[in-house]
């Protein structure tokens, strides 16, 4: 163990030796006051559990007293013959009178009790109520009762001035179970702190309940506690009782029960508490235990991190000191003087070289001495000592009478430089150079452009891609582009032409030496022809078809640059794709009057959706069986005199590639609920067309069906259109959408099945109602 290391353990030990003295201390005094805290709100709600479970025993018992008595004179029966039908919870009656008519005695089988002056009225309530004009009551007969001795403790019920008295220990035993805590004693006192019951004890003393407690606690103990009996709250303290520590908590029952307003009061042993919540400290032991770990562990790290970067910062002095960078030294002619010991032991080929000339002679072999004066850095490859090829590169510094060469080894470099060079510039599937690099070639031949230019541009599409990526997966897709480009690789006509791989299933082929356009249309027409046969892809067999857009350079304008030629591709391969029948065109300027056309079109579209310019034309459905129609197609039309002739599909397909379709499919939907809501007590259904960039819009759907809802129309009114090749390209996307669309209320059709990758297998996993069959397909 170095300096350093120990130097920095005895700075953690005296550390956590300070910290464990802390946390110790700390420790010590939450835990005693948490503990103590956990013990006086555990007796508390051990009395005030039991209170309430007195208070509710009373209260059930009253009426269910009141209900038998009041039940028997409905009968036309005296209770008194029933005495033994009135026991309470196996307690049994003990016997009943009434208040005398003098007010002053309890009569019992025509014997009258006479009250003692203590319980005629209480002088602690300011209304001065009787004793038995209470509810209930706790007393002996000698204590309530002149010229009487039996000392056993009664409960009395009031039930219209008919008192019912039974024992009360028996009664108030099975309530307050000793079980709540072995060793407790409890009381049941009123708010002048008399003792109305209590659980036996060995003392004499029996009549008001601070006697129990005074002697071993403070006078201002007793006076807070019975002024808190008095002002009828409940109080737990900290008392000694019996020569111990000791718990006293009371609770007051309801006050509607007695003015007298009885308490239940608990003592508890301190000891017998803590052994009950003993789970408590343990628990907080082993919290403590934990998190003393986790303090012992986190300054382990912070140790080896510490330890680590000492290490880091010896090794790189032992680097700095021990393993030099590669230097060597020339004289002014470029003569070889020295090289350090690091660059012998790792290239001893070096040693063979006399002049720079020799190291450099590859990559240049005139200007040394300009590369010398001028302090030219040098870059040049050479075997090491396992005989590997490395880079190196040196930066020269004029010293008095030579130059020192001080170099390093960039191979690593070089070769991430070149990994991030290929990334960048060719595609990651095919490896084919990318859109980047025709860029840079188009840049380079449209800079040099003269009336002989002979070239050609083809940009390449695979049709319905989509398709395959989504029902064969990707890994087949990316089969399938790269035995594309190996196909259109392959099919070249000259070794100067040039294949690229642009981006998705797009391809772009530069020909060089164009004699005449049919020798670029002979060409795509061959490589058509080679794809007619199906190609294998594992176990798939498929028969790709292309669609191609070309660029004769002898037709571009002066001053055409590489995007717009790249542009003007794109626009060809559009129009070939817009004809079934046609698999390439060629870029005119028809088709570029046609595409600023578009451009008109889009403005005028957008002046349309503000004017609604877009009516509903309905085409129906009619039912043979029924002999009536059942339904209707709703097709938007274009109100506009300069587009009456126009197909929908033209202006529908502008609309959404400039994103205007959203709202005019808001419009779509307005008519056409609208229409179906007057149509709705014909019971005919109003089918429509949705576009794909409303489905895949966020948010759509929810729209939709609050629309749909908001015009109350009927579940099955409004049928939804669904091309089948927007469904397969996207069906991911889309099949959750479908199912809410369905769920809520909407009848769904696939619409030109079979002019896509039709499958009958994938219908029964979707939620399709009808599906519309193209005339193509049942011919």
């Amino acid at each position: 163990m170095n300096k350093f290391s120990i130097r920095v353990f005895l700075i953690f030990f005296l550390f956590f030796t300070l910290a464990y003295t802390l946390v110790a201390y700390f420790y010590q005094k939450v835990s005693l006051n948490f503990m103590e805290q956990n013990r006086i709100d555990y007796v508390a709600s051990m009395s005030k559990s039991a209170s309430f479970a007195v208070e509710s025993r009373i209260e059930q018992d009253l009426e269910w007293l009141r209900f038998k008595i009041e039940n028997y004179e409905d009968m036309g029966e005296n209770f008194a013959d029933h005495l033994d039908e009135l026991s309470i919870h196996s307690v049994p009656v003990i016997g009943y009178g009434k208040v005398a008519d003098t007010l002053d005695a309890y009569e019992i089988d025509g014997v009258r009790y006479f009250y003692t002056n203590t319980y005629l009225s209480d002088t602690y309530v300011k209304n001065e109520f009787n004793d038995y004009e209470q509810l209930i009551t706790f007393y002996s007969f000698k204590d309530g009762y002149k010229d009487y001795d039996n000392l056993t403790k009664f409960i009395f019920f009031n039930i219209d001035n008919l008192l019912l008295f039974y024992e009360a220990h028996p009664y108030l035993k099975d309530i307050i179970q000793d079980e709540y805590m072995a060793n407790n004693f409890y009381f049941l006192i009123s708010k002048d702190a008399s003792i109305h019951y209590k659980k036996e004890i060995d003392s004499p003393k029996d009549k008001l309940f601070d006697d129990y407690i005074r002697g071993a606690n403070s006078e201002l103990l007793i006076v807070r506690m019975t002024q808190d009996l008095y002002d009828q709250k409940e109080g737990t303290y900290q008392i000694r009782f019996m020569g111990k520590s000791a718990y006293l908590t009371f609770h007051p029952l309801a006050p509607n029960l007695s003015v007298r307003q009885y308490f239940v009061a608990h003592i508890f042993f301190a000891e017998d508490v803590t052994s009950d919540i003993s789970y408590l400290r343990i628990t907080l032991i082993t919290f403590y235990l934990i998190i003393s770990l986790l303090f012992i562990c986190l300054g382990l790290v912070v140790y080896l991190v510490i330890n680590k970067k000492n290490s880091d910062v010896e090794l790189s002095l032992f680097r700095y000191y021990y393993l030099k960078p590669y230097t060597f030294k020339t004289n002014r002619k470029g003569k070889i003087v020295s090289t350090n010991k690091s660059l012998k032991l790792n290239f001893p080929t070096l040693a063979k070289f006399k002049y720079l000339q020799d190291i450099i002679k590859q990559e240049n072999q005139e200007g040394i001495h300009h590369i010398i004066r001028q302090q030219m850095p040098i870059t040049f490859t050479i075997n090491n000592n396992e005989e590997h090829k490395r880079t190196l590169r040196f930066f020269p510094v004029k010293l008095m009478f030579n130059y020192l060469y001080i170099g390093e080894d960039i191979t690593e470099y070089q070769m991430e430089s070149l990994r991030n060079s290929r990334l960048a510039l060719y595609n990651h599937v095919t490896d084919l150079p990318n859109s980047i690099v025709l860029e840079d070639h188009l840049q380079k031949i449209l800079k040099g452009k003269s009336e002989t230019l002979n070239y050609a541009f083809i940009v390449i599409n695979i049709v319905q891609f989509r398709n395959y990526n989504n029902l064969l997966g990707r890994k087949i897709a990316d089969t399938i582009l790269v035995k594309m480009g190996e196909i259109i690789s392959a099919n070249l006509r000259r070794p100067s032409d040039t294949v690229y791989h642009l981006e998705g299933d797009l391809f772009g082929v530069l020909m060089h030496e164009i004699d005449h356009e049919r020798s670029i249309t002979d060409w795509c027409q061959n490589l058509i022809e080679t794809l007619r046969k199906p190609v294998q892809f594992g176990t798939n067999s498929l028969t790709l078809k292309l669609k191609m857009g070309i660029v004769n350079f002898k037709d571009l304008e002066e001053g055409t640059s590489p995007n717009t030629l790249i542009e003007e591709a794109e626009q060809a391969l559009k129009r070939a794709k817009e004809f079934p029948n046609l698999s390439f065109a060629i870029f005119d300027e028809g088709m570029k009057k046609f595409y600023t056309h578009e451009q008109v079109m889009e403005s005028d579209l957008r002046k349309a959706i503000e004017n609604r310019e877009f009516v509903m034309f309905l085409q129906p459905q009619y039912d043979n069986s029924l002999n009536r129609i059942v339904a209707f197609e709703a097709l938007i039309r274009w109100d506009n005199p300069k587009y009456r002739l126009s197909s929908p599909a033209h202006f529908i397909e502008v609309a959404e590639q400039n994103n205007l379709i959203i709202e005019i499919g808001r419009i779509v939907t307005e008519e056409t609920f609208r229409i179906a809501k007057l149509l709705e007590p014909y019971n005919v259904r109003i089918s429509m067309n949705l576009s794909p960039i409303q489905l895949m819009q966020a948010g759509f759907v929810k729209e939709f069906v609050e629309t749909f809802k908001e015009r109350e129309l009927k579940e099955g009114s409004i049928a939804i259109e669904i091309t089948e090749n927007f469904l397969m390209t996207n069906l991911e996307n889309i099949i959750d959408k479908m199912y809410i669309l369905k769920n809520n209320g909407f009848s769904l059709h696939l619409d030109d099945f079979g002019t896509g990758y039709s499958s009958m297998l994938y219908l029964k996993d979707l939620p399709i109602d009808t599906i519309k069959i193209d005339r193509e397909f049942i011919r």
